[in-house]
């Protein structure tokens, strides 16, 4: 699905405001002059970073995934996995207080093998 597709379809569940992202995500938001109260970030490294740091005041960095040290190739590339892994964005406590802003992350891949959690969880988003 490209990116046209999927603004469509967020546009047709009733979402007016659609952000596609281009390749400098953090020069994007800067002259966009975009904040946000949530993220929900799959991907992790510079896209996490240039989301966290246009949060707002009590915003929220939700991380669920690090789609960025998945293999794009037939096999690991584990010189560049290691690169990104030591380049990876890093929290201080401190300055989230002060920030006022905070970041939670969980494994997605765990919770789907909670059956009985994750289908309790659906029920309560379908109703």
């Amino acid at each position: 699905m490209g990116s046209d597709d999927k603004v469509a379809l967020l546009r047709s569940m009733g979402f007016d405001k659609v952000l596609v992202r281009e390749k400098n995500f953090a020069q994007q938001l800067e002259r966009d002059q975009q904040q946000f109260d949530l993220v929900l970030d799959g991907i992790g490294g510079a896209v996490q970073k240039a989301s966290f740091n246009a949060l707002n005041p009590m915003g929220r960095l939700v991380v669920f995934g690090a789609a960025e040290f998945t293999p794009s190739g037939q096999r690991p590339d584990y010189l560049r996995a290691l690169l990104r892994y030591l380049r990876r964005p890093r929290y201080d406590v401190m300055d989230m207080i002060s920030a006022n802003k905070s970041v939670m992350a969980f494994n997605l891949i765990w919770l789907w093998e909670q059956n009985d959690r994750m289908r309790a969880l659906m029920d309560e988003l379908g109703g």
